[in-house]
């Protein structure tokens, strides 16, 4: 029996992350910048309009922020790189 319960328990808590927002299902993130001052999406629009910008994803990573037609698309593109980690940089071609 105690060996049932030592897989079961890895087993099942498999299917609970324990890393989910605390928030719920449709939580949002404040996006800050350096100075860890809250960023004004309007602004950020006019300063990278057409472009992509490198920014701190959710969990650290380094994404790219979409920005096209004066709004920020709903995702963004992770910039590490699947081979060794590193970061990618944005090549506009």
């Amino acid at each position: 029996m105690a060996n049932a319960a030592a897989y079961a328990i890895p087993y099942f808590s498999f299917f609970f992350p324990s890393d989910l927002p605390s928030q719920g299902a449709g939580g949002s993130v404040v996006a800050t910048d350096r100075a860890s001052k809250s960023v004004s999406a309007s602004a950020f629009v006019k300063e990278h309009e057409g472009s992509r910008a490198l920014v701190q994803g959710l969990k650290g990573d380094p994404t790219y922020i979409v920005v096209e037609a004066g709004a920020i698309e709903d995702y963004g593109i992770n910039a590490i790189c699947t081979h060794l980690g590193c970061v990618v940089p944005w090549v506009p071609s």
